[in-house]
């Protein structure tokens, strides 16, 4: 909420608050279908498609995330921002289900 009372451009704001929403949704889908997935409530050739999708975002959110870490000219510490950990262990266990034939 700081954010939206800070004093800078009002279209900013809502771009940031639509990008907020959007990776919420995101998520939450994401979710979702990897839980419809691991219970077979889909069908094998769509969820082996849908899982490839999935991973690969989680595992191009972790790269770009220690990039963004690394090239940073403020250093944020890893303790700071930690989501690559989450977003890489997803991507990790996705593709371990996919070659364990999970699905």
């Amino acid at each position: 909420m700081i954010m939206m009372q800070a004093d800078f451009d009002p279209i900013a704001k809502v771009v940031l608050r639509c990008a907020f929403h959007y990776v919420s949704v995101f998520l939450l889908l994401s979710t979702f279908v990897l839980f419809a997935c691991a219970f077979a409530a889909i069908a094998e050739m769509q969820s082996f498609g849908m899982l490839i999708f999935i991973g690969l975002n989680f595992g191009l959110f972790a790269i770009w995330q220690l990039y963004i870490v690394f090239i940073s000219d403020a250093w944020v510490s890893f303790k700071r921002l930690f989501h690559w950990l989450l977003f890489a262990l997803i991507a990790v266990f996705t593709a371990l289900g996919l070659l364990a034939g999970g699905i």
